[in-house]
């Protein structure tokens, strides 16, 4: 019994924010943003929630797929930045899209989230438990995002990216690396709702935005997005030399070109789209091989390796067969 990933999806809100109006409401320029991040422009929710966007690249995902909803039992949404604390998106979809009452759950892992939800839904696959998995990757960051602060305000946008990954006689998906580690010191975070009830002396304001210290993070993804590669090549039992597609988690284009140096990876063999896109957190990936599959770049039998790292902090990497 295998898995293998039957639809891809996606949905980035319409209207873009460029780097020339951003730098009107805070100190930066389009050459500061470019050299340092390679991000040109971002897509915005003007109104879109989080689980509009979910819907939207699901949908697309499902008739990539060409499933009916009902067959689909089991549903995962990978995100940061949900509408609600509950209900999770998860359920909100099942009744949009026409699931029925399956297992459906939010999964908090950053920018993680969809490779670690793929790593779930291939066990639970695999363990002859479920038969179609749904997965989102949903990021609606402009909500958490400091807008005054240049160091953080530059490297978002707003998206969701979806998968369908159904039972296969013959498995696609190779290995699964999944990692995580204690950021002990504060590295990237944001704080949630302040802890306020009549036993506590004082209350917590800090404010919930996002928060990085930009060296810490560098140096921790560019240990992660070796060792995600490397780990994932090493389950698989196959050589980096068979790699036609690494796709990235599109967080910054130095920290893209520092692994493929380490890796002694083509540069071409790397998929970005974060100049158009931004760093989209979860949604990063799966929005990312939709447009590597609409531009006709995915071929049967490619041999994919997708990598990510993110807060807590998270990591891993997922070998897979395109088929």
């Amino acid at each position: 019994m295998g898995v293998r990933v039957t639809g891809v999806g996606s949905y980035l809100p319409p209207h873009t924010v460029d780097n020339d109006t951003l730098s009107t409401i805070v100190e930066t320029s389009h050459e500061w943003i470019v050299t340092r991040t390679g991000i040109e422009r971002r897509h915005i929710s003007t109104g879109e929630l989080s689980v509009d966007m979910s819907e939207y690249a699901a949908r697309q995902a499902i008739e990539d797929a060409g499933v009916d909803p009902a067959e689909i039992d089991l549903v995962i949404v990978a995100t940061v930045s949900p509408d609600n604390l509950f209900p999770s998106i998860a359920c909100q979809l099942l009744n949009r899209l026409g699931i029925g009452e399956v297992m459906a759950f939010d999964l908090s892992a950053a920018c993680t989230g969809v490779l670690y939800a793929i790593n779930v839904v291939r066990s639970m696959i695999e363990s002859g438990t479920h038969k179609k998995a749904l997965i989102v990757g949903n990021e609606a960051l402009s909500r958490i995002t400091d807008w005054s602060d240049r160091g953080t305000c530059v490297l978002f946008g707003d998206g969701a990216g979806a998968l369908v990954l159904e039972r296969d006689d013959e498995n696609a998906v190779l290995a699964c690396y999944s990692a995580a580690r204690s950021d002990t010191v504060d590295a990237l975070y944001c704080r949630s709702y302040p802890m306020e009830n009549p036993w506590c002396e004082d209350s917590d304001e800090r404010p919930m935005f996002t928060r990085m210290n930009g060296k810490e993070v560098f140096k921790f993804a560019s240990f992660a997005m070796v060792d995600g590669v490397e780990r994932a090549a090493e389950m698989a039992g196959r050589p980096l030399s068979d790699i036609d597609w690494v796709v990235p988690h599109q967080a910054n284009i130095r920290i893209i070109k520092n692994a493929a140096k380490k890796l002694a990876i083509d540069d071409d063999k790397f998929f970005v789209n974060i100049q158009h896109t931004a760093n989209t957190g979860a949604a990063s990936i799966p929005v990312a091989l939709a447009e590597m599959k609409e531009k006709g770049l995915l071929k049967p039998g490619d041999e994919l390796v997708l990598v990510a790292f993110g807060a807590g902090f998270t990591w891993g990497a997922v070998w897979l067969t395109w088929r």
